[in-house]
């Protein structure tokens, strides 16, 4: 099951629908890829940076709250992740992870099955 998203896209004017899919913007990209090189558990690394009132909305979000809305963002996002990553996170779910999608499909699974998941 897709996680709802929690607050607006701050993308209204861009290319970009997370419900469509193809390239999502690196700094998205790059905040799970920060979120998954911290401690365990990911989501309790993960930074986005907003302008206006929604960084005021991210930061008073719970980090599972947080988490549940950028695997929200990048649920269709094909971009392929870089090697080592793909190739670690392979590992650690015993499967072929090459994209995006792909590895925010598995950690959503893995959250919805942590007690308290929002």
């Amino acid at each position: 099951m897709k996680p709802k998203a929690s607050i607006a896209s701050p993308f209204t004017h861009s290319k970009f629908n997370p419900a469509r899919g193809g390239h999502a913007p690196g700094h998205l990209r790059d905040a799970l890829l920060a979120a998954l090189e911290g401690p365990d558990p990911w989501w309790a690394n993960l930074e986005v940076d907003f302008f206006g009132d929604r960084q005021a909305e991210w930061d008073s979000m719970s980090p599972k709250s947080r988490a549940c809305w950028l695997i929200g963002q990048l649920w269709n996002c094909d971009d392929v992740l870089p090697g080592q990553v793909a190739s670690e996170m392979g590992d650690n779910f015993d499967v072929s992870v090459g994209t995006y999608a792909i590895l925010v499909r598995l950690l959503a699974k893995e959250l919805s099955n942590e007690a308290g998941a929002p």
